[in-house]
């Protein structure tokens, strides 16, 4: 997720969560030793603006700041995602499988002609 992703989550500006993650950046650096990571995206028009990458545990410690059915949504947008990544690297894996096979098929059709 990103801050836009939680700030659409909040119904928050998007710069009052960029503010709120500076904010909160000292206390999860001294108990984490990990900086919230900065990146950027480009607006409708093209210019490019800060927004943070954050991780599982970085949204539900950011998440905490707000209310408990917030939290509730950011936890269960969260569990969403997982289950797509999840589905997606079956999928992923399944069409490797059968390319395999198809592969390996047709290297037996050609190890057998050799004969």
């Amino acid at each position: 997720m990103t801050s836009l992703d939680l700030s659409a989550l909040t119904e928050k500006r998007h710069s009052d969560i960029l503010r709120d993650i500076r904010e909160m950046s000292n206390s999860w650096f001294k108990v984490t030793q990990r900086n919230f990571a900065l990146s950027e995206y480009s607006d409708s028009t093209g210019r490019k603006l800060p927004m943070f990458r954050l991780e599982k545990d970085e949204i539900l410690f950011i998440a905490s700041k707000y209310n408990d059915e917030l939290r509730a949504m950011i936890i269960s947008r969260l569990f969403q995602l997982e289950k797509e990544k999840i589905q997606l690297e079956k999928e992923q894996n399944r069409l490797l499988k059968i390319e395999n096979e198809r592969l390996w098929d047709a290297s037996d059709r050609n190890d057998l002609y050799r004969r």
